[in-house]
């Protein structure tokens, strides 16, 4: 591999064997007595991100194989053009960067590695209609022999024909829909100026028939109705002209879901051209877990890009996957070994379709193969497969745990930390220890002189007890003080808002404060969490949270 992956801390201290991991005791125990049998069973690995679930699966998987544990291990793969380029975020330090230089600082010269592990960087992608980054999983790679080079209104985007992109479905969804599906006159998502209040109301262009839909027999959008797009401005127009209570709750549910769309920085180009071609290279793909999309565009030199659109990472979760390439490869005889491995990361986001799909490919091919289910809520796997497997559940790492690993990787890379580096790690981090990892990696390329406070500022996180100092000043002080710090950690320190809130949440409760005050306070922060998740106005709603802290603060204070 290239010298650039050698350094990245999260690869390169990643477990080799099963006794390198580090807080699943219980788990590894039993994992060690199926290689001490020679034999194993279906598997599921449930639990949060970075406990360790699929460092034991290719720990399992060389231990049973050896040498050989390559050719008898197999995840999936992918397919966007080299030339495309994605948005990434390490730490603080946000760029973007083409596959094809992706390519050079992870694979290196090799044309043998198809994947490789990329925690602890996120890439620009949407959630619940919002821009936002998310963390990846992995990057692959894989040759393809054809390419479809799509135009479109903002410029182009080359993907192989089995790839997929993101539309706006009939009813205001986002959607994945093959490039061999698309047209000349069909609709990619991309973003520009938000569509709500403020500056940059009623940018571009979204489609007009999920909003035609809703409207028809409520309110009729008049002289736009026989276009395919309409501005945004004219659709927000509409909406605000619904009488919203006297909808059914089907009826409150649809509009909420057009309404955070007519309000999103979403917009749509047209697709002017689809071209098929000949290619003889390797094609990527990035890895994003929950929300399966990332923006893509093309850089056309100097600062100038071609407009991003919206990408569904690889089209491994659907049925035709499992029919094909899991089938293929499962019916393949075993390299010096008595099955093979197939894991499956995310498989909870695989469809119900697909999850069918695999059962039956698991009955006919149980002989020769066995399959490792990585999911984080085994909940979402169809209870036939789950009868199947011997399921695991992978708990968040203790502190001693995380302490333990992240001391041996300070010792190697011959760098000082005090246990308060590691306690401030380890509250940034909680139990993912690859969190942990590219924190004490992010932070020892800052300084070697690592302190807390350093481990706070490159991960943008606010310390507990200015979380604390915030609280305590919109309870008991001077509430635009408060707003003030809230302007601090959110303009000055970078501080995400969900960030911002989920540390309020875990501070309040280990605050002095009186059980039935906190049930009040976290009912409350509850509330607003599920109020940004619907689309409101982050800023707004923090500010709205720290003024009912104060007025439910001073009504305690003066006893009312």
């Amino acid at each position: 591999m290239a010298e650039r992956v050698e350094e990245i801390w999260i690869e390169k201290y990643r477990p080799k064997t099963l006794d390198e991991i580090v807080g699943q005791d219980d788990i590894v125990k039993n994992l060690k007595s199926y290689v001490k049998a020679g034999n194993m069973p279906h598997l599921i690995f449930a639990g949060p991100a970075g406990v360790g679930k699929t460092a034991a699966a290719v720990a399992l998987a060389r231990e049973f194989f050896g040498d050989a544990y390559e050719e008898n291990f197999t995840e999936l793969n992918a397919s966007v053009a080299p030339d495309t380029a994605v948005v990434l975020r390490m730490g603080d330090t946000v760029t973007s960067v083409s596959f094809e230089e992706l390519d050079r600082l992870i694979f290196g010269s090799s044309e043998e590695e198809e994947y490789a592990i990329l925690q602890g960087v996120e890439v620009l992608s949407v959630a619940d209609y919002r821009i936002k980054f998310m963390p990846v999983s992995a990057i692959a790679r894989h040759k393809a022999e054809r390419i479809l080079r799509i135009k479109h209104e903002g410029g182009e985007i080359s993907v192989t024909p089995d790839h997929s992109l993101i539309v706006i479905t009939e009813d205001g969804t986002l959607a994945p829909k093959l490039a061999s599906e698309l047209e000349i006159g069909s609709f990619l998502v991309s973003f520009g100026g938000a569509g709500g209040k403020g500056k940059g109301e009623g940018e571009g262009k979204l489609p007009a028939e999920p909003f035609l839909n809703f409207l028809d027999n409520i309110a009729p959008m008049g002289d736009v109705c026989g276009d395919a797009a309409v501005e945004k401005r004219v659709i927000l127009d509409a909406i605000e002209a619904i009488d919203v209570e006297g909808l059914r709750e089907e009826e409150k549910e649809a509009f909420r879901t057009l309404k955070k769309l007519a309000c999103s920085k979403l917009k749509v180009l047209k697709v002017t051209d689809v071209r098929e071609e000949g290619y003889n290279g390797w094609v990527y793909d990035v890895g994003v877990p929950h929300t399966e999309m990332f923006w893509g565009f093309v850089p056309t030199g100097g600062a100038a890009a071609t407009t991003p659109v919206l990408l569904h990472n690889s089209d491994e979760r659907g049925i035709e996957v499992v029919r094909n390439n899991i089938k293929n490869f499962a019916r393949m005889m075993p390299v010096r070994g008595k099955f093979k491995i197939i894991f499956l990361d995310e498989a909870d986001a695989l469809t119900d379709a697909a999850q069918s799909a695999l059962r039956r490919t698991m009955e006919r091919y149980s002989a020769t193969c066995r399959f490792i289910f990585s999911c984080n809520y085994s909940s979402k796997i169809i209870e036939p497969i789950q009868s199947r497997c011997a399921v695991f559940r992978f708990k968040p790492l203790s502190y001693e745990a995380v302490k333990k690993r992240l001391s041996y990787i300070a010792e190697q890379e011959s760098i000082s930390i005090t246990e308060d580096v590691i306690k401030a790690i380890y509250d940034v981090a909680g139990g993912d220890m690859r969190k942990a990892i590219n924190a004490l990696q992010s932070a020892a390329a800052v300084s070697k002189d690592i302190t807390p406070e350093t481990i706070y500022s490159i991960t943008a996180t606010p310390k507990p007890e200015e979380v604390e100092t915030l609280i305590k000043k919109a309870l008991y002080e001077d509430f635009f003080e408060a707003l003030d710090m809230l302007n601090m950690l959110l303009d000055d320190k970078g501080v995400a808002p969900d960030e911002l809130l989920t540390q309020m949440h875990k501070t309040l409760l280990n605050m002095e404060i009186p059980p039935e005050k906190k049930v009040y306070l976290v009912d409350r922060i509850g509330e607003v969490d599920f109020r940004i998740a619907e689309g409101a106005n982050e800023r707004i709603q923090l500010e709205g949270l720290l003024a009912y802290f104060h007025l439910y603060g001073k009504r305690r204070v003066e006893g009312a």
